[in-house]
């Protein structure tokens, strides 16, 4: 039986490299793993292909360099990221490019790591972070799945929410008074929450 050519975008962040981590411990080895990221030379990107995973080069800035990488392939586990892209419209574009990227490549299958959307009702209570978007990383999200479900590709998403994993890395808790904390992210971003 052939392999199956799974591309994973973010191969070497948490998100991706689970993926990754998820599709190599298959013990049918049914699984052609292709890591996309920036810099193939990272050490990251050198211990993936320590492990048997194509690495290739790609960026969700760059159409071109997407339809590279995922030439050949039968599915992607595509992943946008908002804190490089810094805008919502940014992160969007970053959807639609990998989205044009894997139509035109001939991808027969995508999944899409999202959030839900907000609803119009909690939306109108809350002011803008930036314009026309009250919570932008899941707006944009929301805005790539509703791009991809319209694009003709088989697709399914994956709504996810926080990752525990999160709190281990880059988001830090600093308690407050009365059992409330202070969620404060890798970009020094003051969340409020409750613990």
């Amino acid at each position: 039986m052939a392999e199956t050519t799974v591309v994973v975008t973010g191969a070497t962040g948490m998100q991706g490299g689970g993926v990754v981590d998820h599709l190599l411990a298959d013990k049918r080895k049914k699984y052609h793993v292709r890591g996309i990221t920036r810099s193939v030379s990272s050490p990251k990107a050198q211990k993936l292909a320590s492990r048997g995973v194509e690495v290739v080069e790609g960026d969700l800035e760059h159409k071109d360099t997407l339809v590279k990488a995922f030439r050949g392939a039968d599915a992607a586990f595509i992943l946008t990221d908002f804190t490089t892209a810094k805008t919502a419209e940014k992160e969007f574009q970053q959807g639609k490019n990998a989205i044009h990227a894997a139509k035109e490549a001939g991808v027969k299958f995508v999944v899409f790591s999202t959030l839900e959307t907000m609803p119009k009702d909690v939306k109108a209570t809350l002011p803008e972070i930036e314009p026309g978007y009250t919570v932008p990383h899941f707006e944009s999200k929301a805005r790539v799945q509703a791009y991809l479900e319209n694009s003709g590709i088989l697709q399914a998403s994956l709504l996810t929410s926080a990752f525990f994993d999160n709190f281990l890395g880059g988001f830090k808790l600093q308690k407050q008074e009365m059992h409330s904390a202070l969620l404060t992210t890798l970009a020094r971003v003051p969340m409020r929450g409750m613990l």
